[in-house]
């Protein structure tokens, strides 16, 4: 498991990943960045790319969303959704694309330290949630789903 802090606790088992954000900060040179409260704004509605306009650089687009999915499969389930969505437009980014992808950087350089706790003791209840979007894609007017467990 790498890059993953496990610790032992008398009361939890705490899973974290803080020296790999400030390492995936530092490779994208946002170590200095400010921090947000949210990963995405919940109102941005990202159209793709139409041919007359101009990517960014597709190479590192993909090595940001990268970096971003293995916080999402080992501890920090909070930014699936966000990754997910904006890795739809990796074949062809454009600069409000790169933008929507630092906001999200710069909400884990404020949760670097959030771990996943996993208590000792107590009963475990299985919960579960789900969201989902009416048609709100602009492209294809589909909707956009999720739920966690």
């Amino acid at each position: 498991m790498l890059g993953i802090e496990i610790q032992h606790h008398t009361y939890a088992i705490t899973f974290g990943q803080q020296l790999y954000i400030q390492q995936i900060l530092q490779r994208f040179g946002m170590e200095q960045s400010r921090s947000v409260s949210i990963s995405i704004d919940p109102k941005s509605q990202l159209p793709k790319a139409t041919d007359d306009e101009l990517p960014v650089d597709q190479n590192l687009y993909q090595q940001m969303i990268g970096a971003l999915m293995y916080l999402v499969t080992c501890t920090h389930p909070d930014l699936a959704f966000c990754v997910s969505y904006l890795s739809q437009f990796s074949s062809r980014p454009l600069d409000i694309h790169h933008t929507a992808m630092k906001r999200v950087f710069w909400y884990i350089s404020g949760t670097c330290s959030y771990v996943l706790v996993y208590p000792r003791s107590g009963s475990v209840k299985l919960e579960g949630f789900s969201d989902t979007s009416f048609a709100n894609c602009l492209d294809t007017r589909r909707s956009y789903t999720g739920y966690v467990f």
